[in-house]
Order: structure tokens, then C-alpha cells, then sequence
């Protein structure tokens, strides 16, 4: 790890795109309990229908929908679970297994006072979103106050972030209608985060490192690594006028 702190960062743009999962939010559940996700839609089907769990999953499986791929969220709504419902039927399971991270809550409550645009850059679905944020009280049924919008990684290029990338940073860029110097990422993984950004032309990435000594280390690799995703406050320029939202007064 390099161990000389350099030149203080300048960071420029008017759009944050930011990875959810040890970023945001720390989330792990037990690997013996199965999937909460899907357990909770089954239980509401069998609920809802009079049916039992092997019948529920056969009317889950016919959607398309599973723990890899799909949209949970249609599938929701194409056997007629309301999401607010689901939401609060899932809720319980998830909380106990998901926290936030101090410095991100207090980092993104800056940003949104000081106008930037905010946008998620995740692996997970729409619908995870949602249930994790919800979980540590950022996020409620219609959204987050944070988020400009608050899409999943399918919904921005299909097979997510994960298994599309660089090509996931570029669509997304896109779909923030922005190009890459407009646009800072923040994430955890060097891989994932940092070289697919920059692959997209993203040279700003900001990565959370909470166990290092120092408050940043700009690394070979291009990233800036800090102890705390406040560190990254002071370094940011205003947006430029009429291109960001308007400031929180």
C-alpha cells in the first residue's frame, strides 16, 4: 500500500454515482435461513391464494423471476402483491442483518444539501435497493430523498454491474445523461468499482477504506482510498450553476 499521502484531491461534476453494498450499507445475511426475498413472496402468495409453498413457487417460477436474474418488483405486481405490503412483510427479516455506515449517511445528506445529483451504481435490483435503504431508515415504499432516481443494475445495462463491465458505467452514464468527467463513483471494490469506471472514461473514483491509517491514499491504480467517505467533502467543487439541483438552504 503506498504510504505517502499526495497532493490534495480536486474533484469536479455535478453527478454522484455510488455502489450500495459496503458502501452504503453493510448487509449479510445468514447463509441457513434461504433467501428473505423470496421466502417472503412465497409466504404472501400462499396467504393470499389458499395454496401451499410448493404451488407459491411454481406461480414465482413461472415469472422468470429468481435470486440471480429477474425483476422482483414485476414479478410483485404480476401476481398481485402490493409492494407496500411486501415491503413491510420483508422489513423485520432485514433489519436485524443491514446497517449504514456513519460517514456514508452523513455524506450523502451533504451532497443532497449542496445539490448534487445522486444516482445508484450497484449490483443489486431496484427492488433490493429499496429494502436495504428502507432498512436503515434512508429510503421508505416511494424512494429515497437522496436518489435522484433509484434504479437497479439490470435496469441500467442487463446483467448488471457485475457481469457487464466496463459496459455498465458507460450505459450508465448514459443513463444519467452525462459524460464521464461530469461524474464522480463511489464505491468499495477495486475491480468492480475503479478499473470499470475508469474503463468507461470515469477517472474520479472515490473508494471507502475504513481500516487505513491515514484520511486518503491516492493509490497507483488511480483510486483515491479514504478512511471516510467525508473525507471527500472539502475536495468537491460546487457544481456548476444550472447544471446540478438547487442547494439546500
Amino acid at each position: 500500500m503506498t504510504s505517502n499521502i499526495q497532493q490534495t484531491p480536486r474533484l469536479s461534476g455535478d453527478t454522484i454515482v455510488i455502489d450500495m453494498d459496503f458502501t452504503i450499507v453493510h448487509h449479510v445475511l445468514p447463509a441457513d435461513r434461504g433467501d428473505p426475498y423470496f421466502t417472503t413472496f412465497n409466504e404472501m402468495l400462499q396467504a393470499q391464494r389458499g395454496i401451499d409453498a410448493a404451488a407459491a413457487q411454481e406461480l414465482i417460477d413461472q415469472t422468470g423471476v429468481g435470486p440471480e436474474c429477474g425483476d422482483l418488483y414485476a414479478a410483485l405486481a404480476d401476481l398481485d402483491i402490493g409492494f407496500n405490503a411486501y415491503l413491510e412483510a420483508l422489513l423485520p427479516r432485514i433489519v436485524p442483518y443491514t446497517k449504514a455506515y456513519d460517514d456514508a449517511v452523513e455524506t450523502l445528506a451533504e451532497l443532497r444539501r449542496r445539490g448534487y445529483r445522486i444516482f445508484p451504481a450497484t449490483t443489486n435490483g431496484r427492488i433490493a435497493c429499496l429494502v436495504k435503504l428502507s432498512a436503515v431508515g434512508l429510503a421508505d415504499h416511494t424512494g429515497s430523498p437522496y436518489f435522484d432516481d433509484l434504479f437497479g443494475g439490470d435496469d441500467v445495462s442487463p446483467g448488471g454491474k457485475d457481469l457487464n463491465c466496463p459496459q455498465f458505467f458507460t450505459a450508465l452514464l448514459e443513463r444519467v445523461d452525462r459524460t464521464a468527467d461530469q461524474v464522480i463513483m463511489v464505491g468499495d471494490d477495486p475491480k468492480t468499482d475503479l478499473a470499470n469506471a475508469r474503463g468507461a472514461g470515469i477517472e474520479q473514483v472515490v473508494l471507502p477504506r475504513r481500516d487505513q491509517d491515514q484520511d486518503y491514499v491516492i493509490e497507483p491504480d488511480g483510486g483515491i482510498y479514504v478512511k471516510s467517505l467525508t473525507v471527500m467533502l472539502p475536495w468537491l467543487d460546487p457544481p456548476a450553476p444550472g447544471s446540478g439541483r438547487p442547494e439546500i438552504q
